[in-house]
């Protein structure tokens, strides 16, 4: 197993400029992934509720026109 480079509580504790800023973007760069996988995942389940949607629609229509045969038939 590697030991980190920097650790975090050396960051801390010297407050250093660059580590600041190091860390800062690597939490700006976390956070822009995080918000990447949650839109990813929303996109994901609009379209599955589309889907859906779609089917119940084509499904409805396909039965009014089963009943209306029935009704001819009868």
């Amino acid at each position: 197993m590697t030991t980190p480079s920097v650790l975090l509580l050396d960051v801390l504790r010297t407050g250093s400029v660059d580590h600041i800023d190091f860390l800062s973007q690597t939490v700006a760069r976390f956070l822009q992934q995080l918000m990447d996988a949650d839109a990813a995942q929303q996109i994901v389940t609009d379209l599955q509720h589309l889907h859906l949607d779609r089917c119940q629609q084509r499904n409805q229509s396909r039965m009014a026109e089963c009943r209306q045969l029935a009704r001819l038939l009868d």
